[in-house]
């Protein structure tokens, strides 16, 4: 009697598995068959700025056709004012030869191969992973930082000028500080190495401060 307990047992919860197989391959099949309530909805292209081509077609405007782009990157820019390098020199806080230089620099860091590349994301003909789109051009993101620190732009107000997202630009500000921190400090400060080049450094402090020739009479304290 005992053998036949087990065995019924056994039979009993081959039943109850063999129902929960067959009630959730119905659901399944329902599922399938079931119409959808709702189409399948087709990702757009985002973009920060819209434009119409010549078709009456509502595009994304890319970063190489914004304002910035057209006034400040362009080969030859700087032939089209008389003015650009005044303005340019106002507007961003540098002169427009050591904006190059310092873009210059920024390409270079992002072509390292070694992992120590701050701009690598950036690098000129990469892509992005997710849109395949090119990436955001080094010549607008220093810009955006140029403009950042002397004039206390927001990273909103820099999206308009730039066609690049706010977050793209916060991204690229946080790795420029460390870039400054890093290259461009050891490049561009050291302690003066004579009495003479003390003395021509801070010379123009003191005089400005109305105490000219200090330097001359305490070289060194």
């Amino acid at each position: 009697m005992s053998c036949l307990a087990v065995d019924e047992n056994e039979f009993l919860q081959l039943l109850i598995a063999f129902d929960e197989m067959s009630s959730s391959s119905s659901d399944e099949e329902e599922q399938k068959e079931r119409p959808r309530k709702r189409p399948f909805k087709h990702r757009k292209s985002k973009g920060v700025v819209m434009f119409r081509d010549d078709d009456g077609e509502l595009k994304v405007l890319p970063p190489t056709m914004s304002l910035w782009y057209n006034m400040y990157c362009q080969t030859g820019c700087q032939e089209r004012m008389s003015d650009f390098h005044s303005k340019f020199r106002r507007r961003f806080r540098l002169p427009y030869d050591q904006y190059r230089e310092l873009v210059e620099m920024c390409t270079a860091d992002s072509m390292k191969e070694d992992g120590t590349s701050l701009f690598k994301r950036w690098r000129p003909g990469k892509k992005a992973a997710l849109t395949g789109k090119p990436a955001a051009p080094l010549e607008l993101l220093v810009l955006t930082t140029l403009r950042y620190l002397g004039r206390g732009w927001t990273f909103d107000d820099l999206e308009e000028c730039t066609a690049i997202s706010e977050e793209v630009i916060r991204v690229f500000f946080h790795q420029f500080i460390k870039f400054g921190s890093t290259t461009l400090y050891n490049k561009y400060v050291g302690p003066p190495l004579t009495v003479e080049d003390a003395i021509d450094l801070c010379i123009r402090e003191y005089e400005a401060a109305g105490f000219p020739g200090m330097p001359l009479i305490f070289p060194m304290l």
